[in-house]
């Protein structure tokens, strides 16, 4: 199954829907394709089924099991580039909108990701 865009897709690893959901929107205005899963558990078999398209991984610093993905990712597929977002307070920002340190961190990985 290929994915509908010229550019690498992103594999969004989020365990809050509204925060990926709010990451996947984001990416994809910014021309991505994008797949997501909410943590490790769909993120593993996700990333085989795509491995050959995946060239970068997204995930908050915040996420349960964050070592072993970023591990298997490591082991498993060496070539793909893994964006870890900063944490942020979640009293600081409001939950309809991506975190601007958020948009800042994507863009400039996108920039080596065209």
């Amino acid at each position: 199954m290929a994915l509908p865009t010229n550019k690498p897709p992103v594999l969004v690893v989020e365990s809050h829907v509204v925060f990926r959901n709010l990451l996947a929107r984001f990416l994809e205005q910014e021309g991505y394709s994008v797949l997501v899963a909410a943590g490790r558990e769909e993120a593993v078999p996700l990333s085989r089924a795509f491995a050959t398209q995946i060239r970068l991984l997204v995930v908050s610093a915040g996420l349960r099991d964050l070592k072993l993905l970023t591990d298997d990712f490591a082991r498993e597929w060496p070539g793909v580039s893994v964006l870890i977002l900063a944490p942020f307070k979640a009293d600081e920002h409001r939950s309809s909108a991506l975190p601007e340190q958020w948009k800042t961190q994507l863009r400039n990985a996108l920039l080596d990701h065209p």
